[in-house]
């Protein structure tokens, strides 16, 4: 199977399916994607907004498989620490932008080169419809050569 097909069927993984988490567009070229989640009764809390751990999921492995996706060799890639802050609270469709810059990734590269390892860090912005933050992440990603 490609690599770059998880981007396609990754929104049908049971934890993503039921949270109503997808994958609404994903552009290899540019090493960016955004996911989205519409707000249902089986995620929201007790006060009809997106439930923090749906919002958090909706931001766990893309960076982590973007990095995989485009370093060339073998690496282990995965989340080494997050925080997420809640701003206000999610109704109705939610979304969040991932973008590997190439900046980005030539310094995961270099860091592979002469460390064997590199931890970027990343900073997502969980937004309501209106541009509104709803969440902020920051994630720690662990990549280090096989």
């Amino acid at each position: 199977m490609p690599r770059t097909s998880i981007f396609k069927i990754i929104s049908y993984w049971p934890p993503f399916l039921v949270a109503g988490i997808k994958v609404r567009k994903y552009v290899s070229e540019e090493m960016r994607l955004e996911v989205a989640m519409n707000l249902r009764f089986w995620n929201w809390n007790h006060e009809r907004a997106h439930f923090g751990g749906s919002l958090y999921s909706m931001t766990d492995p893309f960076y982590a498989l973007l990095i995989r996706e485009n370093v060339p060799e073998k690496v282990q890639v995965w989340v080494k620490s997050a925080q997420i802050r809640f701003r206000r609270p999610g109704r109705g469709i939610v979304h969040a932008v991932f973008e590997l810059k190439p900046d980005q990734l030539e310094k995961i590269q270099s860091e592979l080169s002469s460390h064997h390892k590199s931890e970027p860090e990343f900073h997502i912005d969980v937004l309501d419809s209106n541009g509104k933050p709803v969440a902020e992440v920051k994630q720690i990603v662990h990549v280090s050569r096989i």
